[in-house]
């Protein structure tokens, strides 16, 4: 961290004769060095963010890492909110700490190739057919007859006019590195992660409102006396006006988060209620469905921009990653996948902080060419 002040004293001109040396002497001890000061010189958002930064006690930070890092075979990449705040500092200048001889040494991430973060896009399928990209066409209307339209607008889709009418169905697919939000005729709001479609009819029947969901998307349904329905691949989600995530990405697992109101799983002719503050998780392979009070602070943390992994493997984090940052991961080591890691860290940052801190935590060794991350011993 000395390393760090040294370099913001010397962009702000304030060093003073020991102090410069100090400086010379760090960065003649290796080529790794020079390049780390260099990054942080070019950088012009530096200064602003150590100094947005400058409140926080970095040796806390370093020790909430220590603690949660140290003993037992579950690796933590840093403290849970609500200290993530002091912990993403180190991360957020580029920098993650590892021990070695009882000393602490800064790790650079050199960066050949910049993998951005997911941003809003999305593939819009009319009922006939045609496909409109919405990342190319922010301000758009069609009129879709029977006094509705659909508005893309700030990178939202809002379907207007009437909630009732003729049944006709259009598909809205974000792909790998995307996400995006549409509001349905009912005035119902559906975000959409990442690798994720949602077919719906552009007006609702007088009897239902019927959605089909591939992926995860955030759902808040707005209330009616007609029932609305998210149908899966795997099973029926029956809402009663409310809030909540479900998740398709999982292996053979479909989760259902339920932050607020009601929501039942419909099931082998069988329907399950939930409670606020309750995961449905249901198993594809066994048909087995359990319910339970959890903390969903991890299902819903990407809707606020972060990633929470809650004792998740590795091959499910990547798995995260891959979706968001449109990237390809292959393990050289099967068993790999199933080192477990609980953290959060901001779904925007660069993918190479995120690497980096992965990495740095159990000791394996993250490659990255072009956009294909190779991860092995």
């Amino acid at each position: 961290m000395e390393v760090i002040k040294l370099i913001v004293g010397y962009l702000l001109g304030e060093l003073d004769d020991s102090q410069q040396e100090e400086l010379r002497k760090w960065l003649g001890q290796n080529t790794e060095n020079r390049l780390f000061f260099e990054k942080m010189c070019a950088d012009r958002t530096f200064l602003q963010r150590w100094q947005q930064r400058e409140n926080i006690d970095p040796e806390k930070a370093i020790r909430i890492f220590d603690q949660r890092t140290k003993g037992g075979k579950r690796q933590r990449l840093m403290r849970r909110l609500p200290y993530a705040a002091a912990a993403v500092v180190l991360l957020a200048l580029g920098i993650f700490f590892w021990r070695s001889g009882g000393r602490e040494r800064p790790v650079v991430v050199v960066e050949t190739e910049t993998i951005h973060p997911g941003m809003n896009k999305a593939i819009l399928i009319l009922a006939d057919g045609k496909k409109m990209n919405l990342q190319e066409q922010d301000s758009l209307t069609v009129n879709l007859g029977e006094e509705s339209r659909v508005v893309n607008k700030d990178s939202r889709l809002v379907y207007q006019g009437n909630t009732t009418g003729s049944l006709q169905y259009h598909e809205l697919q974000v792909p790998r590195g995307g996400e995006y939000r549409v509001t349905l005729t009912d005035g119902t709001l559906v975000h959409l992660n990442s690798g994720s479609s949602l077919t719906y009819p552009v007006a609702f029947g007088t009897e239902s409102r019927k959605v089909k969901l591939s992926g995860e998307a955030y759902f808040q349904v707005s209330k009616s006396d007609i029932p609305f329905y998210v149908e899966t691949e795997g099973l029926t989600i029956r809402v009663y006006g409310t809030s909540f995530n479900i998740n398709t990405h999982f292996d053979a697992r479909i989760q259902t988060a339920l932050v607020e109101g009601k929501v039942s799983i419909l099931l082998n002719g069988e329907e399950y209620m939930m409670r606020p503050a309750q995961l449905a998780d249901f198993d594809l392979r066994t048909g087995r469905l359990d319910i339970r009070d959890a903390d969903l602070s991890a299902s819903i943390a990407w809707t606020k921009g972060l990633f929470v992994f809650d004792n998740r493997t590795l091959g499910e984090i990547m798995h995260t990653l891959t979706l968001w940052y449109d990237v390809e991961v292959f393990f050289q080591n099967p068993e790999l996948q199933e080192l477990h890691f609980t953290g959060s860290v901001e779904r925007y940052e660069q993918i190479d902080t995120i690497l980096r801190a992965l990495s740095e935590s159990v000791g394996v060794k993250i490659n990255k060419q072009g956009r294909t991350l190779t991860i092995g011993y």
